[in-house]
């Protein structure tokens, strides 16, 4: 298994954001996959996220099958990436 990933966005606020990203995901090596991720899509946004501001997120994981494993999506939120 590879360990290694990579870290991209689009009108971030700066480059804070990816270092925050990548950090969080590296340290939450524990976590399922999925929750791996939204830890490191908060850290992010913690980070200072997208410079437009906050609006929507979504998460999107698929393997070997044709459907996605999960499909979460927020489309107009004030917290999109709130815990409920």
């Amino acid at each position: 298994m590879r360990k290694s990933f990579s870290v991209a966005g689009n009108a971030l606020a700066g480059p804070q954001v990816i270092e925050a990203v990548a950090a969080a995901y590296q340290d939450q090596a524990k976590l399922p996959f999925a929750r791996r991720l939204l830890a490191a899509m908060r850290a992010g946004d913690l980070a200072g996220g997208d410079k437009r501001g906050r609006q929507s997120a979504a998460l999107l994981v698929h393997d070997e099958e044709e459907y996605s494993l999960l499909d979460l999506r927020v489309d107009d939120h004030a917290d999109p990436l709130a815990e409920s």
